[in-house]
């Protein structure tokens, strides 16, 4: 089926999807229409506190209105989760579950004063006690449904550390607890459940789900991915350059590799095998691009957010710093893409197999427009938590004035729907987040973990990056980007900055390497994704993305030990490190796909000494060492020579015979 085709059908499915969800038997309407109600007020909650509105006078306390939303957003994880007949037993439970999370949160929200004020943190009274225990299983049954055995396995174990931190050796060891004591800080504390991440969570991320969720249910996925079809779509190789381009585009808002596989992957994996894609190579591409959106500015899968509240620096600081080092992931996955489509003699899609580019952007223009808007908001007016709102209305203004994309009443209820759906399951993830980090902080571990990996690494800056890179990567298996980046904020950063790096490159280190083990086996997830949609052997996929994603591995250690590859640095340092890695990254994909863009072919198997030397030079070029750069671009020379006049000689030979 044609590319545009199937995208188109994929789209009637899901406009379709409220209509078959009743024969589908998945939640009762009852359950639906509390799940509306429910995002309602919590986006009601988050415009009246974020605009600052009052009632006579007076405006919610900040543990009132984070009370509010987990009252309004984290029923609807146990809501969701209620397949079967109405009145099956796990209904029941479900529905039990929501009813306590409600409760719990109402409590707090009544109580916000007394607990601020009254150190409910060390003397709490009985009551109370209760209700915190109420509020442990109901976030830890929520986070069952929401994310896994994993996550939910580390949560637990942070959840009861505070109780043998005291017996523990070496760097995990720290002050003990009573059960007791371990529960009021959790639950009355400012650095745990109700710190910071419901403070990102509540002042920052939640307006940019909603744009997020917006943009998604009126058709911005399908826009994006027609542009970039639009674009490259019959260039060679081109349904794998629209998935490079369109998962770069969509995993930038919304931030999950595994949601932007399932979204994008759909459509451009099976236009990748129609064109000659092996299933292995298209859904290690698609993988790779997925996960790649994460870093990809204006809005990173609100990471960039995240990350201003801990650093303390403006958006705009944010995304300038981690363009190029996205940019130059992206080149390099086109790159890899077009060797193989040489190598394999693949052509583009017909002209009557991708969109007109005009007829896109027309259709297109509220995307445009609201992104646009956005980002200038963002970066030039700085009015960073209430501009994904003012986009959100943009975008819906945009889309009510034409009759083609206008709204109607089970459209809202739809959108409204699948975007409290989105935001409940964070809630749900940063809630458990918030328990390990309250049980680092209360232990004392978070400050004792920094000191340790500064001691285990001997005082060398090199030892100490590569033990960050390692704990990072496996601290993040499994974890969403924004879990696992407050996690490695708390613990890996610290002692990176403390030996001199530049905190702003150490922050976007541990976000790089937190996020690799979505392409890198044994978890994968990403990969393993888009194994399930080609068809292809996961592991096989996984590590033929560890191939086309290799740039990732390098780049952070770049930008982190040369910061002006991220504009922390002279302008002329930033020219002279992006083009170097950008010759550097032609021939490291010479050296894995075994052609260099402008060279010609270097061979057909991998260990080939030709592919060996444009891997080794291309490896050299990137490294930020004047030596090192020497020594590769003396290697490069010599193979450009080589190719050269071995050309140049069997041109010769035909002619002479």
């Amino acid at each position: 089926m044609k590319a545009q085709e199937q995208y188109l059908e994929k789209s009637s499915d899901t406009k379709t999807s409220s209509e078959n969800a009743k024969a589908d038997g998945m939640i009762p309407r009852i359950f639906k229409v509390c799940c509306i109600i429910l995002t309602l007020i919590g986006i009601g909650a988050s415009i009246f506190h974020l605009f600052g509105f009052n009632i006579a006078g007076k405006v919610m306390w900040p543990r009132a209105y984070y009370s509010l939303l987990i009252g309004c957003f984290l029923p609807l994880v146990f809501l969701y989760d209620s397949p079967g007949h109405l009145f099956s037993r796990e209904k029941w439970l479900n529905l039990f579950g929501a009813l306590m999370a409600i409760g719990v949160a109402a409590f707090f929200f009544l109580n916000a004063f007394n607990i601020e004020y009254k150190s409910w943190e060390y003397n709490a009274p009985t009551s109370a006690i209760i209700w915190a225990i109420i509020l442990v299983i109901v976030v830890f049954w929520a986070l069952k449904k929401s994310s896994g055995a994993s996550f939910l396995l580390i949560a637990l174990c942070f959840l009861f550390f505070p109780l043998f931190a005291q017996y523990i050796p070496g760097a995990l060891r720290g002050t003990g607890f009573t059960p007791l004591e371990a529960i009021q800080y959790y639950a009355f504390g400012t650095e745990a459940v109700f710190g910071l991440v419901m403070d990102v969570m509540g002042n920052l991320v939640l307006g940019f789900l909603v744009f997020a969720g917006v943009l998604q249910y009126t058709g911005g996925g399908e826009f994006f991915l027609n542009l970039a079809f639009a674009l490259v779509g019959k260039s060679r190789g081109g349904p794998a350059k629209v998935a490079v381009i369109a998962s770069g585009f969509f995993g930038s808002i919304n931030g999950a590799p595994i949601v932007n596989v399932a979204s994008t992957g759909a459509i451009t994996i099976p236009a990748m095998k129609n064109l000659g894609y092996s299933a292995t190579y298209a859904g290690a591409v698609e993988a790779c691009a997925s996960t790649g959106g994460v870093f990809m500015p204006p809005i990173m899968g609100a990471t960039a957010f995240i990350m201003c509240q801990v650093l303390g620096v403006s958006y705009s600081v944010i995304i300038t710093a981690a363009f190029i080092p996205a940019l130059l992931f992206y080149i390099s996955l086109l790159l890899q893409v077009d060797a193989y489509a040489v190598k394999a003699d693949l052509k583009g899609l017909s002209a009557e197999e991708i969109p007109n580019i005009w007829a896109t952007l027309k259709k297109g223009w509220p995307f445009l427009i609201s992104l646009g808007y956005l980002v200038f908001q963002l970066v030039y007016l700085r009015v960073v938590v209430l501009a994904p709102y003012y986009a959100t209305i943009l975008l819906l203004i945009s889309v009510m004035v034409r009759k083609s994309t206008r709204l109607n009443f089970n459209d809202w209820m739809e959108m409204i729907e699948d975007t409290g759906k989105m935001i409940a399951n964070i809630i749900s993830l940063l809630l458990g987040v918030g328990f390990i980090l309250g049980s680092l902080m209360m232990t004392g571990v978070a400050f004792a973990f920094s000191h340790e990996i500064i001691k285990l690494a001997m005082g060398d800056p090199m030892l100490l990056l590569v033990l960050g890179a390692i704990i990072s990567f496996f601290l993040g298996m499994g974890m969403t980007i924004s879990a696992v980046y407050v996690i490695l904020a708390m613990t890996v950063a610290p002692p990176l900055v403390k030996m001199g790096f530049d905190p702003l490159a150490v922050h976007l280190f541990v976000i790089y390497y937190g996020m690799l083990s979505s392409i890198t086996p044994p978890v994968a997830l990403a990969a393993f994704g888009a194994a399930a949609i080609s068809g292809a052997s996961p592991l096989k996929t996984g590590f033929m993305a560890v191939r086309i994603g290799i740039i990732l591995f390098i780049v952070p250690f770049v930008f982190v030990l040369r910061p002006a590859l991220i504009f922390q640095g002279p302008i002329y340092e930033t020219i002279y490190l992006f083009f170097t890695f950008l010759i550097g990254i032609v021939f490291v994909v010479g050296g894995t796909e075994g052609y260099v863009y402008g060279l010609g072919r270097l061979g057909d198997v991998f260990y080939s000494f030709k592919r060996l030397v444009s891997l080794t030079g291309g490896l050299l070029i990137i490294v930020p060492n004047m030596y090192a750069k020497m020594a590769g671009a003396v290697i490069i020379a010599g193979l450009i020579g080589v190719v050269y006049f071995k050309g140049k000689s069997q041109k010769l030979s035909i002619n002479s015979v």
